[in-house]
């Protein structure tokens, strides 16, 4: 919805995209990658964001790259340059993010994997490919969630422990499959699958994804214990974030 009511009417046949059109006469080169799916729900993406952002400490001003602002939004394909003449380059423009200095080398540089309960990350084969580009360049890679997503975590762990939950994209142990993860073009995840398994393959990434992911929702997961126990829920949902 952000992308077709917001992002695609203001640029719609300029070809650039809506961050370089907002920092044309200064344009700054992005810090912090976010990988994210594109079906989250923007609260929820803002919330995680946010709560990171705060026990991070980093800065209001700090540049990040959040790819439906930061690529070109075609209208139509007659509407150059199209997503996939943009995606095809190599490098790849988020590939050329990860690889630049500001992320891979300056000391607040990162990527951040973001987190909802109305899409799973780990779904999305370019998410994947991301994590796996970041790690194969030694950019720190970390998480972020909503409140939300680590409350729904905190209930299927719940179910998990009762044995009653069935095998998935995601288990609630924080084990990933990233096997599983598809996208809509098949010549491009045939290229991913190839670039992936060149690299090290999925069992690799699914042991440092599920890691990281272990260290956002074990402390989040808690959190919400406490909470539940303690009979009050926090002033902020922001507070109920988490991060790893």
């Amino acid at each position: 919805d952000i992308d077709r009511h917001f992002v695609r009417p203001i640029t719609k046949g300029l070809g650039c995209s809506l961050a370089l059109l907002m920092n044309q006469s200064a344009p700054r080169k992005s810090e912090i990658m976010l990988s994210h799916a594109w079906g989250e729900e923007v609260q929820e993406t803002a919330e995680a964001l946010e709560a990171f952002c705060h026990a991070r400490r980093v800065r209001i001003d700090t540049p990040v790259w959040f790819c439906v602002f930061s690529i070109y939004q075609p209208g139509t394909e007659q509407d150059p340059p199209t997503i996939n003449d943009q995606v095809i380059l190599q490098p790849s423009p988020f590939q050329q993010v990860i690889r630049s200095s500001e992320v891979k080398d300056n000391e607040g540089g990162r990527m951040v994997v973001l987190h909802t309960t109305t899409a799973e990350v780990y779904d999305r084969l370019w998410c994947v490919h991301e994590i796996d580009e970041a790690l194969d360049q030694d950019v720190k890679v970390e998480a972020a969630c909503s409140a939300k997503y680590s409350l729904i975590q905190g209930i299927f762990r719940f179910i998990y422990e009762q044995d009653v939950y069935q095998d998935g994209v995601v288990d609630p142990d924080f084990t990933v499959f990233t096997q599983n993860a598809e996208c809509g073009s098949k010549d491009d995840a045939r290229r991913i699958r190839k670039e992936i398994e060149d690299k090290g393959g999925f069992g690799r990434l699914d042991g440092v994804i599920s890691k990281f992911r272990r260290e956002m929702l074990e402390g989040a997961v808690q959190r919400w214990r406490n909470i539940m126990q303690s009979g009050f829920l926090a002033d902020s949902p922001r507070d109920l974030g988490h991060i790893s």
